[in-house]
């Protein structure tokens, strides 16, 4: 049934030369960004190399000369790629919203807190009981809070972490490799930003416990009481956070590469990506295209600067990988919100993104308030669609990352008004 899908997909998706240049020779290449956004997350004397055995390495120097004629000029026929070292943030793609605010325009419990997962009909899976069991989303972000009512059951377990070592301590906390995969406690995710197990939400505004919520939050009876306020499109999957994302919403590409090799290390099939940089890495790029090879779906949003991304490339949105998805976001009224940014070229399709009821830790709400709360920004939109691929591989097992692209893009409900690849918005 997915024959004509996959179709579909690889007409759409057909790869072409981006903004980052184009694929690599044999020969190493040091390729710098231009423009002054780009410049702008440059961290400074750090540049990242990746060898041609796919290891990367951030090399400190003192200036490009000398990181050129040093480290570069007597390994180069190790190096694949080299490049200044950017930084990631999430900050741009978050606007908070006032739920009492929200509440004077809409009266419904049930509709103000899950209009998305409504619009989208995310309940003709779940009436035949098709949550996303069996699919595993890494949440790329600035982690998860483990603790959350309607999280906690949802995060995926590493058997390896639990239990007793053979000194009688408790494996999850013991500062031990238990299972010898590279990395200490990984017994519900891990850290990159602080190399270590996950132990919560590293942001301030609990951006990546929100994603997760949009994408896995556990259904209940009593959904519009204070105990269980949403609705994940895909309560069944196993959410694997993987942080690489600090205090203030910032990280690094290498980190964000190493986050996103232990998520498909883990065996996520799909990888959410609620984050950007103007900045364009060769190693970041190489990565999401590779992804296609491994049969992971990548889900990036298209950032909130209004901008078509034809004109002002934003990272990873415009990397065009053959299984990846660019969402931008509508509002209630189905119209493209405000803040999204649009291409005809990079962004594949539009979801839910103002106005988004999600979890939260506690740390981000008010001393008595429960924990949840209200964004809008292209960073929700993405896990709407992060959640529906998770619907229909659960549906079609035997499906791949192609046919699962092709086929969400193929049921989108279109406008002619929508600036993207398919004139369309997510619908199941």
């Amino acid at each position: 049934m997915f024959s004509f899908y996959r179709i579909v997909v690889l007409a759409l998706a057909i790869s072409v030369l981006s903004a980052c240049g184009s694929p690599q020779s044999g020969e190493p290449v040091f390729k710098k960004a231009e423009g002054y956004t780009c410049k702008g997350s440059v961290i400074k004397n750090e540049y990242l190399v990746r060898l041609k055995n796919g290891d990367l390495k951030v090399i400190h120097a003192k200036s490009e000369d000398e990181f050129l004629s040093g480290y570069f000029e007597k390994h180069k026929d190790q190096i694949q790629t080299a490049e200044p070292h950017y930084s990631i943030h999430t900050s741009d793609f978050l606007i908070p919203t006032s739920a009492n605010t929200l509440k004077k325009k809409v009266k419904e419990d049930l509709r103000f807190n899950n209009w998305g997962s409504i619009q989208i009909h995310a309940d003709k899976y779940w009436s035949q009981n098709v949550y996303g069991q069996g699919i595993i989303v890494a949440v790329i972000d600035t982690g998860v809070d483990l603790d959350h009512f309607q999280l906690a059951s949802q995060i995926l377990e590493n058997e390896g972490e639990t239990g007793l070592d053979e000194n009688g301590k408790d494996k999850r906390f013991n500062n031990i490799d238990d299972d010898k995969n590279g990395y200490v406690d990984d017994w519900k995710g891990f850290d990159f930003y602080f190399d270590r197990g996950l132990t919560g939400d590293n942001g301030a505004e609990g951006h990546g416990t929100h994603v997760a919520g949009i994408i896995a939050a556990k259904h209940s009876e009593a959904v519009a009481t204070e105990n269980s306020k949403v609705l994940g499109i895909a309560p069944g999957v196993k959410i694997l956070p993987a942080s690489f994302l600090g205090p203030e919403g910032g990280g690094s590409i290498e980190d964000g590469i190493r986050a996103i090799r232990y998520g498909v290390e883990r065996g996520a099939k799909i990888i959410n990506a609620s984050w950007g940089s103007n900045g364009c890495s060769l190693s970041l790029r190489d990565e999401v295209r590779s992804l296609a090879d491994k049969n992971v779906i990548f889900v990036s949003a298209a950032g909130n600067s209004s901008s078509n991304l034809d004109t002002w490339p934003e990272y990873p949105a415009s990397f065009e990988g053959l299984t990846q998805l660019t969402v931008g976001s509508i509002d209630q009224s189905l119209n493209m919100s405000t803040f999204s940014n649009y291409s005809a070229r990079f962004v594949n399709i539009f979801a839910p993104g103002s106005e988004i009821s999600s979890t939260l830790p506690k740390s981000a709400v008010a001393e008595g308030e429960a924990p949840y709360g209200t964004y809008s920004g292209t960073s929700m939109a993405t896990p709407f669609v992060s959640g529906a691929a998770a619907l229909l591989w659960a549906a079609n097992p035997e499906a791949s990352a192609f046919d699962i692209k092709a086929q969400l893009l193929s049921k989108v409900a279109k406008s002619q008004s929508y600036e993207n690849q398919t004139q369309g918005r997510l619908e199941l």
